[in-house]
């Protein structure tokens, strides 16, 4: 079986590392694999060290008309029985694709993130009679996504969730230790992690909030929060709103860091403060890494995490609460941690794993 993985992403982030990360798996799963996009983005990078075929596209930009006849031309000389579209533009491609051409290969589309467009031609294009299956990632993004979509192309909805690799993680003892001198870590210091891209959906300013609530309300002094995300246009703001609230000692941004899930292994908490989110397969990284948890009620955390029993949840965009949750979390005696970390440990490893999850996708395919 030969899969056409289509997506316009440029940069790097957690669907990306999904793509990667399933694709390895459905090659030892006998299935031939390819990717259609951009060329010299992260993802065309990510895949030449990882041995994955990369097809660039003509145009930059993937919607673009002039890439129609090349995906033809793709689908005809790679023989393909299976076009996987992973990002919205990808979708625009392909409906486009669909508008002058026949298709005969199966299709399935991956819904990623809560929000869509409800434009007229988004609508046109989410309801393709020529989808088969659209995944979500999350029963959160099944619902929100169900909202614009036809009761045909409604019925042809499923979760899949994202999934990690479960091996050990290798810890650089280097890395670590060079990590915490330049931001001056100390042992003594409780380390809350965020791993999230300076995007609107990550709402680190509700972040950032929550934090001043940690000071000046619960007087908690010994911390820091080291905040791992590539920075975008927002970051200004972020540095801005850190220096009015004169936390610069307790926050630290540090722009994209590669094997950024290594640092888990130094943090006491792992911090989701999104608005809206799909996964995020960032916490279930950390989960497997036996870090303790405390999320908003955001993609599929809900799913797996009770407040108080094995983490702590609270309501997106509500600084209080999260304030509340991490100060739960700095004085956690009230429930048991390694029991918690062991569970989602178990948690974890049970139902995201790569391999797993890469043997779902395949029975979507066949």
């Amino acid at each position: 079986m030969k899969v056409l993985h289509i997506s316009g992403a440029r940069g790097w982030g957690g669907n990306e590392q999904q793509l990667i990360l399933n694709i390895n798996e459905l090659n030892i799963l006998g299935t031939q694999n390819f990717i259609f996009g951009i060329n010299n983005s992260d993802l065309h990078k990510a895949a030449s060290e990882n041995e994955i075929n990369f097809i660039s596209s003509k145009a930059k930009k993937l919607s673009k008309l002039s890439n129609i006849s090349q995906l033809k031309n793709i689908l005809k000389e790679k023989d393909i029985d299976v076009i996987h579209l992973h990002t919205s533009d990808s979708l625009t491609l392909f409906y486009l694709f669909s508008l002058f051409n026949k298709v005969t290969q199966k299709v399935i589309f991956s819904k990623k993130g809560i929000g869509s467009s409800s434009s007229f031609l988004s609508k046109l294009k989410y309801n393709s009679s020529k989808i088969n299956h659209i995944i979500c990632v999350s029963e959160a993004v099944k619902t929100d996504f169900s909202k614009i979509l036809s009761p045909k192309n409604k019925s042809k909805l499923a979760v899949v969730y994202d999934c990690i690799s479960t091996k050990d993680i290798d810890v650089d003892a280097n890395f670590i230790s060079e990590f915490t001198n330049k931001y001056d870590i100390k042992p003594t210091d409780f380390i809350i992690g965020s791993i999230a891209n300076h995007t609107k959906a990550k709402d680190i300013p509700t972040l950032i909030s929550a934090i001043n609530i940690l000071v000046t309300k619960y007087n908690v002094s010994n911390f820091k929060l080291v905040q791992v995300g590539e920075f975008s246009k927002l970051t200004p703001e972020f540095q801005a709103q850190i220096a009015a609230l004169n936390l610069s000692n307790h926050i630290i941004l540090t722009n994209k860091i590669s094997n950024a899930k290594m640092l888990n292994i130094i943090f006491d908490v792992f911090v989701v403060s999104s608005s809206r989110e799909g996964g995020p397969s960032s916490a279930l990284e950390s989960m497997l890494m036996q870090t303790l948890i405390v999320t908003t009620n955001v993609g599929i955390m809900p799913e797996i995490i009770k407040n108080n029993v094995n983490g702590f949840i609270c309501e997106a965009g509500d600084p209080n609460q999260l304030a509340k949750s991490l100060f739960d979390a700095y004085t956690s005696e009230k429930i048991n941690l390694q029991s918690i970390s062991l569970h989602n440990y178990e948690l974890v490893k049970a139902n995201f794993n790569s391999n797993k999850i890469a043997n779902q996708l395949l029975n979507f395919y066949k």
